[in-house]
């Protein structure tokens, strides 16, 4: 599983994980708080897991093998 360049599971399994731990506590600080600074920067904690998620779920191969040649000497 790890030499064919796809582990969409794991990013799955944590960009979601993150995203729902996330979730509660942006609408802690913006409903109790009303801190727009602060939700502004756990923000990217959540848009990025997801993202990261997303693309894992979207796209066969997330790293292609590079075709470096060997060098003869």
């Amino acid at each position: 599983m790890l030499n064919d360049g796809r582990l969409p599971s794991p990013f799955q399994i944590y960009g979601v994980h993150t995203a729902t731990t996330l979730i509660p506590i942006l609408g802690h600080i913006l409903v109790e708080y009303k801190n727009l600074p602060l939700a502004g920067i756990y923000a990217p904690y959540l848009i990025v897991p997801l993202l990261l998620a997303v693309k894992a779920a979207t796209t066969p191969i997330l790293f292609p093998k590079s075709e470096k040649k060997k060098k003869v000497h």
